[in-house]
C-alpha cells in the first residue's frame, strides 16, 4: 500500500480533520489528495499546511438560506440539477486524474462525486465517515424521522453502495453489520497532547455564520469559531470573541474550557468526549445529519441536544460518559484495515468474505 488517494469532502471540517489524522497514521505512503470545493466556503488553512498539494474541484455541496443559517433542501436540488453538465465534467475530469495516479487504494471521506468517479476502475475502495453509521440498525434516529431516514439510506446506497468497505466513524463500538465496519473516530495526533484544565469560558462553533445573532447577548465570556470568510479574522462583541477557523487555537482553546457550545458535527464531539468536556449540540436547521448526530450522542449520554442558541440550560449539561480508549483506538483498527483491503483480491462492487471476518474480529477486539 504504496500509493493512496484521498477523496475528501469539503463540506465543514470533519471530513478535513479525519483526513489529517488518517495520513498522520500511514508513514511512509504516498498520499494525493482531491478535495471537493464548495463556493459557500473556502479550503480553510489547516488543510492546506497539512496537504499544500491538494487539488480541488467543484462538488455537490447543500445550499443555504439567505440567512446562512439553515439547509434549503429545494435550493439544493435545484443547484445540484443545474450543474449536472458541469459535474458530469468533473467525473470525467476526475476519472483521467485517478487513471493517472494508479493508487493501489482509494480512501473516500464522504465525497459523492469522487466517488461516482471512481466507480467500476478496479481499484480497492474504502469510505469513511460516521454517516454510515446511520445505516447500523442499532443506530437511534430522531422520532417521526422514517421518510428522511429511508432518503438518506438511498443516498449512501447511490453514492457509495459501490465500495468495497465502509468504514462507520462512532464513538462507541458496535458490531460490523454486513459490510459496515464500525471503528473509532479519527482524531489528530494533537488531541491527545493535551492537557485538559477549566477555564471559566465557553467555546463555541458555528459552522454557518447565521447563528452568530443568537449568541451576541450571551452573558457569560464566550470564544467563538465560525466560518465566515467576508469578516474579520477576530472580532470582540460584548463577552464574545469570533475568531476564523483556526485549528490549532480552537484545539487549545477546547482543552480549557468549561463547556463547549456547537453545532452537532461529529468530529468536534468526539474530540470534546475525548477530553472530558461538557457540551451541548444544537443541530444546523434543516440538516437531518446533524439532528441524528444530537439524536445518537443524547442517547449515549454524550452530550446534550438542544434544539436552538437561544434556550441552553448549562447548569443541566454534564461531562460525557464514553471509553477514552476507544476514542483512541483508531490508530490500531484502521491502518491495518486498509492495508488488508488493498492487499485482498476484489473486483468492482465485489465483497471479499475473508476480509471482512478478520475486519470484523479486529474491532471486536477492541471493545
Amino acid at each position: 500500500m504504496k500509493r493512496i488517494l484521498f477523496l475528501v469532502q469539503g463540506e465543514g471540517r470533519g471530513h478535513m480533520t479525519q483526513a489529517i489524522a488518517l495520513a498522520q497514521m500511514l508513514p511512509g505512503a504516498t498520499i494525493r489528495v482531491l478535495v471537493g470545493r464548495s463556493p459557500e466556503r473556502q479550503i480553510p488553512a489547516f488543510f492546506q499546511r497539512a496537504f499544500p498539494e491538494a487539488e480541488g474541484f467543484d462538488s455537490l455541496n447543500f445550499a443555504f438560506d439567505s440567512r446562512h443559517r439553515s439547509v434549503n433542501q429545494l435550493r439544493t436540488g435545484l443547484a445540484a440539477a443545474a450543474h449536472l453538465p458541469r459535474y458530469w465534467r468533473t467525473i470525467r475530469r476526475l476519472r483521467a486524474q485517478i487513471r493517472a495516479f494508479a493508487p493501489d487504494l482509494i480512501v473516500n471521506f464522504f465525497e459523492p462525486l469522487g466517488s461516482l468517479a471512481s466507480r467500476g476502475l478496479g481499484i480497492p475502495t474504502v469510505a469513511i465517515g460516521h454517516q454510515f453509521l446511520f445505516a447500523h440498525p442499532q443506530t437511534p434516529f430522531p422520532p417521526a424521522s422514517r421518510l428522511q431516514r429511508c432518503g438518506f439510506r438511498a443516498y449512501l446506497r447511490f453514492f457509495f453502495g459501490h465500495c468495497d468497505r465502509l468504514l462507520a466513524l462512532s464513538a462507541y463500538p458496535a458490531p460490523a453489520h454486513r459490510n459496515i465496519l464500525v471503528v473509532p473516530p479519527l482524531l489528530r495526533r494533537e488531541v491527545f497532547t493535551l492537557c485538559p484544565r477549566r477555564r471559566a469560558f465557553i467555546l463555541a462553533y458555528l459552522v454557518n455564520r447565521g447563528y452568530a445573532s443568537d449568541i451576541r447577548h450571551w452573558k457569560r465570556p464566550t470564544i467563538c469559531f465560525w466560518d465566515n470568510p467576508d469578516g474579520p479574522r477576530r472580532v470582540r462583541e460584548g463577552k464574545i470573541r469570533f475568531h476564523q477557523i483556526d485549528d490549532r487555537a480552537y484545539l487549545r482553546f477546547m482543552s480549557q474550557c468549561d463547556t463547549l457550545v456547537t453545532t452537532a458535527g461529529f468530529e468536534s464531539m468526539c474530540e470534546a468526549a475525548y477530553l472530558g468536556k461538557p457540551m451541548v449540540l444544537v443541530p444546523v436547521e434543516g440538516h437531518f445529519e446533524q439532528l441524528c448526530n444530537a439524536t445518537d450522542a443524547a442517547a449515549h449520554a454524550i452530550a446534550t441536544h438542544a434544539t436552538s442558541f437561544t434556550s441552553l440550560d448549562l447548569a443541566a449539561v454534564h461531562p460525557p460518559r464514553v471509553d477514552r480508549a476507544w476514542l483512541a483506538g483508531a490508530g490500531q483498527i484502521i491502518p491495518a484495515t486498509l492495508a488488508e483491503l488493498a492487499a485482498a483480491p476484489t473486483s468492482p462492487g465485489s465483497t471479499n468474505r475473508k476480509f471482512k471476518e478478520r475486519a470484523f474480529h479486529s474491532a471486536a477486539g477492541m471493545s
